[in-house]
C-alpha cells in the first residue's frame, strides 16, 4: 500500500495540530491540591489549543489563552476575574518550563512534557511559564530567553 504524498502531509499536520495543545492547573496551595475547608483555596485553570510561545507571568495578560477558577468551598466555578494568583504548585500537561521569577527569569521550577501529567511544586511560588507545541522549540525559546538575559544586564 502507498500513500500519497497529499495524506502523508495530512496526516502530518493533523499529528502537529493535536500536539500543540497544553493545559496547566495553578493551585494556590501545594501538592497540587485545594484545600476544601479553606474559602480563600482555589486553582486556575489555563489551557492553549495552539502554541502560545511566549511568556506568561502570572497575575498578567496572558492573550492565546482560555481561563477558568475553581474555589471547592463554595463549590463554584468561573471565569478567571478574582484577581492575582501566585501559584504554590501547577499540575501541567504540555512542553512547559515553569519559572520562580516573573518574565521567565531567574532559576526553573520545573519542566513538563505532553501526555504525562506532572506536578510542578518546589516549595515557592511559581510566577511565570512558556509553553509550546514541540520539546525542540521549548529548547530553542529557553536559551532564547537565556541569552537576552545575559545582554540586558
Amino acid at each position: 500500500m502507498q500513500l500519497s504524498i497529499t495524506t502523508i502531509v495530512a496526516a502530518l499536520a493533523t499529528f502537529h495540530i493535536a500536539n500543540a495543545s497544553w493545559k496547566i492547573t495553578a493551585f494556590s496551595n501545594g501538592a497540587c491540591t485545594l484545600n476544601a475547608e479553606d474559602i480563600n483555596s482555589f486553582s486556575r485553570e489555563l489551557s492553549s489549543s495552539e502554541s502560545v510561545p511566549d511568556c506568561f507571568t502570572f497575575g498578567q495578560d496572558m492573550p492565546g489563552t482560555s481561563c477558568t477558577e475553581a474555589y471547592p468551598a463554595t463549590s463554584t466555578t468561573g471565569p478567571c476575574n478574582s484577581g492575582p494568583l501566585n501559584p504554590k504548585s501547577i499540575r501541567a500537561e504540555g512542553n512547559c518550563v515553569f519559572y520562580a521569577e516573573a518574565n521567565c527569569e531567574g532559576s526553573e521550577a520545573g519542566v513538563t512534557l505532553p501526555g504525562t501529567p506532572t506536578c510542578v511544586d518546589n516549595g515557592a511560588n511559581i510566577m511565570s511559564y512558556i509553553c509550546v507545541n514541540t520539546f525542540p522549540l521549548l529548547m530553542k525559546e529557553r536559551s532564547q530567553l537565556t541569552q537576552s538575559s545575559k545582554w540586558s544586564d
